[in-house]
């Protein structure tokens, strides 16, 4: 699926209807205001308000921020989902949404109530869904004893993912993220056939922090995005090693030790 994921500050655009505005998060479109087959949004909603016709449009809706959302659909009533799925529906269909509780933000954002997610895939070229994860009580943990560990050198105690922001900053949480999560995969993979998963982690960890120091006179963003790249390339080399037979492993094990070079 191509991509062109935007960088804060995000672009933000009118609704179809004029009644409100969304923030682009996501989108294949190839430059603002270009057409795309999809687009994943942030739509602020300050009052009860009709959705925007999107014929042709699957759309997906979940709420990220605010006390909830009420969707009318003709007689039905619907609470827009706050984790899990999120609630799919088609763009051509008449969609009436009244936020819950009063508007709390200010600025550009000032009256809004509720902050919701939306993802939208042209139903000719794509099929999907949208998830919230709100809390990984693993994650969390995995997260924390990687923070309070001795190789960390914070030297402060983190008690709580609050903390960890606080003090390191969201995008260096990304990368914790991105490094702990990697780590499991890898772990999962000890059954290998044709690589070891602790070598592959070892040199996609050592890749990514290379990307970054490359990219280290870009703005922060392009950082995190230049890790992110160097610690996910290597699960190509996994996803080989689970899709291949017996026999292609075993073909692979008599190649000499230059082929492992040369790939």
């Amino acid at each position: 699926m191509p991509a062109r994921l935007l960088h804060p500050p995000y672009r933000r655009v009118p609704w179809k209807n004029g009644l409100g505005s969304t923030l682009e998060i996501a989108t294949d479109a190839t430059e603002p205001g270009a057409p795309w087959t999809w687009r994943l949004s942030f739509a602020d909603v300050p009052a009860r308000a009709p959705f925007s016709s999107f014929p042709g449009i699957d759309r997906h809706i979940a709420v990220l921020d605010g006390e909830g959302m009420t969707l009318e659909r003709g007689a039905e009533r619907i609470a827009v989902p706050r984790e899990g799925a999120a609630f799919a529906f088609a763009g051509e269909e008449s969609i009436v949404g009244t936020p819950l509780g009063a508007g709390r933000a200010t600025g550009a954002d000032a009256g809004t109530a509720v902050r919701d997610a939306n993802l939208m895939l042209d139903r000719r070229a794509w099929t999907g869904a949208l998830e919230i994860v709100r809390t990984d009580a693993a994650l969390v943990a995995r997260l924390l004893r990687l923070c309070n560990s001795a190789r960390s050198g914070l030297g402060q105690e983190m008690r709580a993912i609050g903390d960890a922001v606080a003090f390191l900053g969201s995008r260096h949480l990304v990368q914790l993220v991105l490094a702990t999560c990697s780590t499991r995969t890898f772990a999962q993979a000890s059954g290998s056939q044709l690589v070891d998963p602790a070598a592959v982690w070892r040199h996609s960890l050592a890749t990514a922090v290379a990307c970054q120091r490359l990219c280290r006179d870009l703005d922060a963003t392009a950082r995190v995005s230049a890790f992110t790249v160097g610690i996910l390339h290597g699960l190509g080399a996994l996803a080989l090693d689970l899709a291949a037979t017996p026999a292609q492993a075993s073909h692979a094990a008599s190649l000499p030790p230059e082929m492992d070079e040369l790939a």
